[in-house]
């Protein structure tokens, strides 16, 4: 019904219909759209149409109401109409003329509903205007007898509302009076308002200066019966202009005598003022200058590009506001003289409050930046070195500080060679130019000895050095480099560790630098901070690898190191004796050690300790006893350890356990039979010096069945051999999967010796030490080629049975678009209400069908189960839907599973339950990660949840959408093994695990 009373009523009238199935649903579409009418059945699901109209009313909403029902009682229509309904109508009748009433009674509301909105806005406008205006409002009859007025006059001319009424033009002077008084006869005469200016009378007496417009007001025959009148009281503005002329002359005189630079224009940008300071920076005269555009006289750049900057004129005209100038702003003054500057434009406004042009008021803060720089050179340099660790890592970092706070293109430092007799380049910095980039290329390679160039004569002479112009200096190795590169100054300055030269570092500039001694100063003592901490860094760096390199050892080997002093009182132990004997180190830190020795072997290890202590050393094997009580075997060298004055202080125990020698020789043995009788076959590699997989084993069920040798493949690249066998393709794959590091699982084709394709379940993975570390790549095959062949068989029977059953379908849909057509036909020309009705039933029936066969269709994809990409499946089920507003995230592996072609369904039916039910939901999340042997899939959204009592009846079948497309997501998903839970907690929003068993699911590199 809702869809035929739409579609009648827009293809009939003007008029645009929005339905909705239930009044919560009608609520939010209205508290996002306007709308002229209501129409509203009486029963409806949710509420009854007279409790839907109420809820309306007592939340303010006025929009006109008509209930339309086939309940036809008095009472209904009497409480229906005493809540403020519109209209009523009673179903039944020709629907044609019960539509054609129904658009009639819409066009009624909406009229009247237009008429009171305008009514009410022009009647508020109105008074809000007369009573808030700042203007007094007089009404007058023909004569100048008040009539009426509002509170501004009573607060402009004193007189209370009751006092002037009956007045006859009071606040005229009574020479002008009649001369108003024939104003409005005029007025009235030609229709038109007249506007004045002049002085008026306050109750008070007092005269002040006025401006008046005088109105006729008509009656609906356009004759004028009455005259409104405007005073506005310009007694401030008269002030305020005789002020301003004062101001004015005081301002001229402050503009030229204060420090900034002042320049004002016109609304064109034509220079109207310029003070001397501002001529300074220009070149020009006040007299040069006036009339001229001011781009013409005053030119910036920017600092950082070189490229002219903008003058703010046209944005503050634009804008009207305040406008800084870009940071980084140079002048350029008329003899080429640049000076940094920090500046603003402001707009000057009349007393209307219009632009009438623009001041920028500027001044000099060349020294002030400069010295700026400077401090922030210093301090970011400090920084750098104080947390430093390694020179390579620091330099350019100090580079690009020094060379960004002072604004400098690039930056070198050269240290001497191995031999110490050349300079070679150890770090550089510059901007982002390609140019720049070209340079620092070409000087890789270069070298300088002693008071060679620019960074030998720095190296040599222990001085530093400035060169203004690049090109001028014929001395400069790389001038014509460093030309074309864009650069044109450079100075160097000597890196040194307690007065010896170590090094130099060099600072280039893309424009002319005059010599700054205050520049030179801080970069020498940069200098000198760096030359410091190069030399600090480079014999704690020594020290500290040497160091690093014992402890490293003795806490990480695998060698079990016992300190003890003479006595044999445990000093320390390292990590590996805690692994062994099961001991924590402070548990056993000044303990004896013959707790650890058996009782039969106490007396050989004190004879073994005093022969170290007397400066030998001993190596033996010997049995010991764990925490746990347990006896191991181990190999151990006794040796001494000696003060600087040659003394035996303390002895060491370098020890290996040999326990797990023997039992691994038996679990090596026994893996090596296990190996040689599978069925499965077993290909071994190892990485070469290049790190690419040689083979090294072959287990009988590979050699059997490949034809092969293990001595004539031994050595032979893995890949290589794969290629002789394998189609390209699959090789590449799981090469690209070793090159990444990760496991590869696929299915691949390699012919036998009688050239007939053989298909192979290959898995390709790492073994890894303790580490970490892989140490070889194993490869195992299962043959599966007749599994293959009967998977092929089925899926040509699926072919031919989903063809049948297409053609099939697509006979039936156009047999029932037809009848829909024939019904169509007969609904739009028949008046008969009884046949239109059963029609309609027709209708339904075959919506119905279609929608069976459309079902039929997704089923028939069903069964095929594929890999899949969980997130491009789950993006591509959803691009068709509306989901504005909700925020979509993909977190987790990138992984692809074994699943029916209608997980897409399923992903879809989730987002969509998510939409209808979930409430005003703000995100959904699709989560994937491993979990145990299998992979987990988690969707979960924010909205109001499930239920507890529909959680045990969720993947049953019912008629409620949500249950049955859940029932359908937990079959799709049974097909390939994947079980679901709904885990989520009610209030926090749904959540959907899925589980994948292992097998049904591998991790992808796209």
């Amino acid at each position: 019904m809702l869809d035929a009373f739409k579609q009648y009523v827009e293809a009939m009238y003007d008029i645009d219909v929005t339905t909705a199935s239930s009044p919560s649903k009608a609520i939010r579409h209205l508290e996002t759209e306007s709308y002229d009418v209501i129409i509203s059945d009486f029963q409806m699901p949710e509420l009854s149409g007279i409790d839907f109209l109420k809820n309306l009313r007592a939340n303010g909403n006025k929009v006109p109401f008509i209930l339309f029902t086939g309940k036809g009682r008095e009472e209904i229509v009497i409480e229906a109409l005493n809540n403020g309904a519109d209209f009523y109508m009673q179903k039944g009748g020709n629907p044609k003329s019960l539509f054609r009433e129904m658009a009639h009674y819409i066009s009624i509301c909406s009229e009247k509903k237009r008429n009171e909105e305008e009514l009410l806005s022009t009647k508020e406008r109105l008074e809000s205007f007369v009573h808030n205006t700042a203007e007094s409002i007089i009404l007058y009859d023909l004569e100048g007898k008040i009539i009426s007025v509002n509170s501004a006059f009573e607060q402009t001319f004193g007189w209370s509302k009751e006092e002037a009424v009956g007045l006859v033009l009071p606040m005229v002077p009574a020479g002008e009076r009649e001369a108003i008084r024939n104003l409005f006869l005029q007025v009235a005469e030609e229709g038109a308002a007249k506007r004045y200016k002049g002085r008026r009378l306050r109750k008070n007496g007092e005269m002040f200066e006025a401006s008046m417009t005088i109105s006729p007001i008509k009656d609906s025959s356009g004759k004028t019966i009455a005259i409104a009148g405007l005073a506005l009281d310009r007694s401030a503005e008269v002030k305020t202009l005789e002020r301003m002329e004062v101001q004015k002359e005081e301002l001229n005189v402050l503009l030229r005598s204060i420090g900034d630079a002042v320049i004002a224009t016109d609304r064109e940008g034509k220079v109207t003022f310029m003070n001397q300071v501002a001529a300074g920076f220009t070149g020009y005269d006040q007299s040069e200058a006036i009339g001229k555009e001011v781009q013409s006289i005053f030119h910036i750049i920017n600092e950082d590009t070189r490229q002219p900057a903008e003058i703010p004129v046209d944005s503050v005209m634009r804008l009207g506001i305040v406008v800084g100038m870009a940071n980084h702003t140079i002048a350029i003054s008329r003899d080429g003289t640049e000076r940094m500057i920090e500046d603003s434009a402001a707009p000057i406004k009349d007393q209307d409050g219009a632009i009438r042009g623009v001041v920028m008021v500027f001044r000099d803060a060349t020294a002030e930046k400069l010295n700026q720089r400077r401090r922030d050179a210093r301090r970011k340099v400090s920084e750098l070195l104080a947390t430093a660790e390694s020179i390579e890592k620091v330099l350019p970092s100090v580079l690009e500080a020094v060379c960004t706070s002072l604004k400098l293109q690039a930056g070198e430092i050269w240290f001497p060679d191995e031999n110490g007799n050349q300079l070679r380049l150890k770090s550089q910095w510059s901007t982002e130019s390609k140019s720049l980039k070209e340079f620092e290329n070409a000087s890789l390679g270069s070298t300088f000895g002693r008071g060679v160039g620019l960074p030998g004569g720095v190296w040599a002479s222990m001085k530093p050095r400035w060169i203004q112009l690049i090109g001028e200096e014929q001395q400069f190795g790389r001038g014509e480099m460093a030309i074309q590169a864009g650069l044109k100054s450079v100075f160097g300055v000597p890196l040194s560790s307690s007065g010896k030269p170590i090094g130099a570092m060099l600072l280039f500039s893309a424009s002319e630098m005059k010599p700054d001694k205050d520049m030179m100063n801080t970069m020498e003592d940069i200098g000198k901070q760096v030359g410091l901490l190069t030399s600090k860094i480079e014999a704690e760096s020594r020290l500290r690898v040497i160091s690093q390199n014992l402890q490293s050892f003795v806490k990480h080997t695998p060698l079990i190191i016992i300190s003890t002093d003479l006595e044999g009182k445990i000093l320390s132990v390292n990590d590996a004796f805690e692994k062994a004997y099961g001991w924590r180190a402070d548990e056993v830190t000044g303990r004896e050690i013959d707790f650890l020795i058996p009782k039969g072997e106490r007396r050989d290890l004190n004879e073994r300790m005093r022969a170290v202590a007397e400066g030998f050393s001993v190596r033996y094997e010997a049995k010991r006893i764990r925490k746990d009580g347990k006896i191991i075997d181990i190999s151990a060298m006794l040796s001494p350890a000696k003060d600087q004055n040659g003394n035996v202080v303390q002895i060491t125990s370098i020890c290996r356990e040999i326990t797990d020698e023997k039992k691994a020789r038996s679990i090596i043995n026994l893996n090596h039979a296990v190996i040689e009788d599978l069925n499965e076959r077993v290909l071994v590699s190892e990485l070469d010096r290049n790190g690419e997989p040689v083979v090294v084993y072959a287990n009988p069920a590979y050699l059997n069945a490949s034809g092969e040798v293990l001595e004539d493949i031994s050595g032979k690249h893995l890949f290589e051999l794969d290629r002789s066998l394998v189609d390209t393709e699959s090789v590449n794959d799981i090469y690209n999967a070793f090159k990444a590091g990760l496991s590869s699982r696929r299915e691949i084709v390699r012919m036998d010796s009688r050239g007939e394709k053989q298909f192979l379940e290959t898995h390709f993975f790492p073994l890894k030490d303790e580490e970490g570390r892989v140490t070889n790549w194993v490869q195992l095959q299962r043959d599966v080629t007749s599994f293959v062949e009967q998977r092929e068989d089925l899926r040509k029977t699926n072919e031919k049975l989903n063809l049948m059953e297409t053609m099939s379908r697509h006979d039936m849909m156009n047999h029932l678009q037809s009848i829909e057509l024939y019904i169509r036909t007969l609904l739009n020309t028949s008046e008969d209400g009884d046949v239109a009705s059963r029609l309609e039933k027709i209708n339904m029936i075959t919506e119905q069908m279609k929608r069976q066969l459309n079902a039929l269709k997704e089923l028939q994809t069903s069964g095929n189960p594929r890999w899949m990409n969980v997130h491009r499946t789950f993006l591509e089920s959803i691009s068709g839907m509306d989901t504005k507003g909700v925020r979509i995230s993909l977190e987790g592996e990138n992984a692809e599973i074994v699943a029916d072609p209608l997980v897409e369904r399923v992903f879809f039916n989730f987002v969509d339950n998510s939409i209808r039910h979930g409430g005003k939901i703000g995100s959904i999340i699709l989560q994937v990660r491993r979990e145990g042997n299998g992979l987990k899939i988690i969707y979960s959204d924010d909205g109001v949840g499930i239920t507890a009592s529909d959680k045990d009846g969720i993947f049953s079948a019912s008629r409620d959408g949500r249950s049955h497309g859940l029932r359908l997501a937990r079959d799709v998903l049974g097909i390939t093994g994947i079980r679901i839970e709904e885990t989520g907690e009610e209030g926090k929003g749904a959540m959907f695990e899925l589980l994948v068993p292992p097998g049904g699911f591998r991790r992808t590199l796209h």
